[in-house]
């Protein structure tokens, strides 16, 4: 079946950022259906007015134990960062952590989202693993496992992750790939913008024609896209 949706994480640790009226622009140049925020900001929240664009958001990591010790501080949570902009914004999700599990609530049968990055698997080996096996580009099976057959190193994770749940006996937890993507700058020759846009544009296609989960792929804004 066809993915339900793609989307983009949006996250703002990086300098020299476009403006979120600027960011969320480029998101509606491109057909972006969903925005996933690293955390509540009222500036985007703003700028989202009106785009039909579908957010996902959460609190910081540092507010998780308050919130999951009160009731009344996770009510007062959404009273202060979602109900105020509900009628403008169009919340879709609260993602509860951002790579962040701890404590008896870790891996409850609640959806999970993981993150999923086959850049750092590749840099980390890259004589034994293969491009053309990381960027979606094999035409012939590369690892075989039993009877599965895998073309790609991101359908190796997704399922890898999947048995890791299902062998602590969790196999009913419904799991979404929260983060993916690929950095266009830091780490040369791996990190480049034509590696950056060959994984991301063959992501896209690959889950639009065989995924049936939700993926929000990490981008870097540019300030100039033609």
């Amino acid at each position: 079946t066809g993915a339900q949706l793609t989307g983009v994480y949006y996250g703002l640790s990086g300098n020299n950022l476009p403006s979120p009226k600027e960011a969320i622009n480029f998101c509606k140049q491109k057909g972006i259906q969903a925005l996933r925020l690293k955390e509540p900001n009222t500036e985007i929240y703003d700028a989202l007015i009106g785009t039909g664009i579908l957010v996902a958001v959460g609190p910081k990591n540092s507010d998780l134990p308050g919130l999951a010790l009160s009731k009344e501080a996770a009510i007062g949570w959404v009273n202060m960062f979602i109900f105020p902009h509900a009628d403008k914004v169009s919340f879709r999700w609260i993602i509860v952590g951002d790579e962040e599990i701890f404590g008896e609530n870790a891996n409850k049968r609640t959806p999970l989202m993981v993150n999923l990055f086959s850049y750092f698997a590749y840099v980390a080996d890259p004589d034994r693993i293969r491009i053309d096996y990381v960027m979606f580009n094999s035409t012939k099976v590369i690892v075989q496992d039993g009877i599965f057959s895998y073309y790609n190193l991101f359908d190796a994770m997704v399922d890898a992750f999947n048995a890791a749940v299902e062998k602590i006996g969790y196999d009913d937890v419904k799991i979404f790939v929260g983060r993916t993507g690929w950095p266009s700058y830091g780490n040369p020759p791996f990190a480049n913008i034509q590696n950056a846009q060959t994984y991301n544009r063959r992501l896209r296609d690959h889950i639009t024609k065989y995924g049936d989960t939700n993926y929000f792929s990490e981008h870097i804004f540019p300030r100039n896209v033609q």
